[in-house]
């Protein structure tokens, strides 16, 4: 009888285990993703990538300390339970010197992280930031992030 419960209890603690890496790790890939405060009544949710920002570069090469590239995440919540739904990454750059917002190729996910559709822009255009919008919220999240680590990767 003891031995089935030392053996009952060792399987307890390595499933117990197991549930405790893969929450850990789940938390660990999360860690780079730094939220954007848009205010009251709004149920999309916006995060900008720390790890894959950096300088742009021109066509030959040389750092553009202006422009910041980034990845962008906008997760889109089902407002009849409150849960977060899909969500989708966009590449994007900003202008730090005339406060614009440029939004390239758009992959949408499932809420599982499978992959539904890319959308790639017809054209790359500057969005002028207009004051009190939530474009200027997520400029300003982006450009506040960059001035206070001015150390980012210029790869």
């Amino acid at each position: 009888m003891r031995k089935k419960i030392v053996i009952l209890l060792c399987m307890l603690l390595v499933a117990f285990s197991a549930v405790a890496m893969a929450a850990a790790k789940d938390e660990s890939a999360d860690t780079d993703w730094v939220a954007i405060d848009l205010g009251h009544d709004n149920n999309d949710t916006y995060y900008f990538n720390k790890a894959t920002m950096h300088y742009d570069k021109d066509k030959d090469g040389n750092i553009n300390k202006q422009i910041v590239v980034y990845e962008e995440k906008m997760v889109n919540r089902n407002t009849n339970v409150l849960t977060d739904g899909f969500y989708s990454i966009t590449q994007c750059k900003i202008n730090l010197t005339e406060p614009a917002l440029l939004l390239g190729e758009e992959t949408f996910y499932k809420k599982s992280g499978e992959e539904r559709w890319v959308q790639k822009p017809l054209y790359l255009v500057w969005y002028p930031i207009k004051p009190n919008t939530v474009g200027e919220s997520r400029y300003n999240a982006v450009a506040v992030y960059v001035q206070q680590h001015p150390t980012l990767s210029e790869e």
